[in-house]
């Protein structure tokens, strides 16, 4: 069944111009060739995927906002509108995630195909990793990506202009695209961080180098037994070198063609500041009497932007906000009665381990007195202009060796919650769906060991919010900063009201180390 979706400009300033254009565009035509390659907006698009009629209204800031019949057709229009205006971005981002910037961009992207490639999470792709998001987390990802890869189909020659002009084609979307660990979960400044300070205790000490460390708030540093920290030098660390972020940047098919255009070049703004943050200002300390929360998460100015603005609505759906143009649901924004938000903080989500090696098969690490084997997996990365090449990828109970020190029969790999069910940035979907139907209930933050901060309304435990009774819900236990893999940051008992904020400065400090640092779920 072929059904519809109605897309209607509000502002007639935002429809897409259609001009026609030659095969081999002149250089002055440059304008003419990009408009040609805009989106349709304005008007009807006949897809097949939909059980009824959906409506995009764009406003005059292009944000569009989606009303659907059911949850099926709401996040499969999210996938085609965003496709629609950042499917570049999102295909470039699924590309340097999945390892597969070789492919196009040549050998210098090998190494960086095989670390995202081993850093990478590889499954399974069972109902707990797509149910920690959401309890319909597979329904919702499944339609996002039909929807994504609606619009790849339905715009044919028509796809954004970076693909006529560098010859390539957009991959299939999946809902495992969606569910790329790079943004905040990717381990390896953390695991180089690790071992930088494990070969600053070799040199000056662990008291000293715990010292330079600043832990805060403080704590001693405990030194596991076994392990000759002197062994670890800087060709360890770079075992988890050569992943290379910024955007893809490809070849254009015909570099002769566009020799007498003017490009210019915007990097954006580059975000130096320290940390990220968001705050609650109760309702006796603005004159609105409302509660208002501010979110602050940091990121880079850049152009196409980190994040997406989109307008969802279906019978029991409801967001507003900003979310990115891979992911479907809104990560930050409001229902009408609750807003949340996020920023990622330092914690600690990744752990280097130290592996002895069978000296009789190197194919055997110790694991509680025994030999156990290393999973290896066999991949092949295409690379542009020259043969594949097949690298293996190591594994132990720990997870991907980066490195082997074959002197002294010893393997490091890396443990991180990146390589756990329901690491993806945040539990996004849990906010579109489990606080749009639950939003009466005493929603919860927590900060979670992947650095990233999520809101569940699941949960009874770590609750961090604030009414409009001017009450703050607290949590059932003090705050530990020694993450491991799974850990939760808490706050402190007996938070009960605003005052406490203006009055005791340690506890200010925890709050800013934890809430206030932290995302925050309020009544509106």
């Amino acid at each position: 069944m072929r059904n519809r979706i109605w897309c209607l400009v509000v502002s007639s300033g935002a429809a897409a111009f259609l001009l026609a254009c030659d095969q081999s565009p002149a250089p002055d035509r440059l304008t003419e060739l990009a408009a040609s390659h805009l989106p349709t907006i304005e008007g009807e698009i006949v897809l097949p995927g939909l059980s009824s009629q959906v409506e995009v209204l764009r406003d005059p800031w292009g944000v569009p906002h989606i009303f659907a019949d059911n949850l099926d057709d709401l996040f499969f229009a999210q996938g085609f509108v965003q496709a629609q205006d950042r499917l570049w971005q999102m295909d470039m981002y699924r590309r340097a995630g999945q390892g597969r910037l070789a492919e196009i961009l040549g050998p210098d992207y090998v190494r960086h195909d095989q670390v995202a490639r081993l850093m990478g999470y590889r499954g399974p792709w069972t109902d707990e990793e797509f149910g920690s998001y959401h309890p319909e987390g597979r329904q919702i990802l499944e339609a996002f990506a039909r929807g994504v890869n609606a619009y790849i189909e339905s715009a044919a020659d028509r796809l954004p202009v970076e693909y006529t002009l560098t010859g390539i084609t957009p991959l299939p979307w999946t809902p495992q695209a969606s569910l790329l660990r790079m943004q905040t979960a990717m381990p390896i400044g953390n695991g180089r961080s690790e071992l930088r300070l494990a070969r600053q205790v070799a040199e000056l000490g662990t008291e000293e180098a715990n010292r330079r460390a600043r832990p805060n708030p403080f704590r001693e540093l405990s030194v596991p037994n076994g392990v000759d920290l002197s062994l670890i030098g800087e060709e360890v660390a770079e075992g988890l070198a050569g992943f290379q972020g910024g955007a893809p940047r490809p070849e254009l098919l015909e570099p002769a063609l566009w020799a007498n255009i003017s490009f210019t070049e915007n990097l954006g703004v580059r975000e130096t500041s320290p940390g990220s943050n968001n705050w609650v200002a109760g309702p006796g300390l603005n004159t609105s009497g409302q509660v208002i929360l501010a979110n602050d998460p940091h990121r880079g100015v850049a152009n196409p932007s980190l994040r997406y603005v989109v307008h969802l609505d279906a019978p029991g759906w409801t967001a507003i906000g900003a979310t990115e143009p891979v992911l479907p649901g809104v990560a930050i924004g409001h229902n009408g009665r609750v807003a949340w938000g996020l920023t990622i903080v330092g914690t600690d989500q990744s752990d280097v381990y130290v592996e002895e090696v069978n000296p009789e098969n190197p194919r055997e690490v110790k694991w509680n007195g025994n030999w156990e084997p290393v999973e290896v997996v066999t991949d092949t990365i295409m690379v542009k202009g020259q043969d594949p090449v097949v690298v293996e990828l190591e594994y132990t109970r720990h997870g991907p060796i980066f490195h082997r020190d074959e002197a002294n029969n010893l393997a490091y790999a890396l443990r991180s919650t990146m390589h756990e069910p329901g690491s993806t940035v945040n539990d996004y979907l849990s906010k579109v769906g489990g606080i749009t139907k639950e939003a009466d209930k005493k929603q919860i933050s927590v900060i979670r060991a992947d650095g990233s901060v999520i809101s569940k309304s699941q949960k009874k435990r770590n609750r961090i919010a604030w009414d409009n009774e001017n009450k703050w819900w607290h949590a059932d236990s003090f705050m530990d900063t020694r993450l491991y893999p799974g850990d939760t940051i808490v706050v402190p008992r007996k938070l009960d009201r605003v005052p406490w904020l203006r009055t005791t400065s340690t506890l200010t400090q925890i709050l800013f180390q934890t809430a206030i640092a932290a995302g925050v779920v309020l009544a509106l």
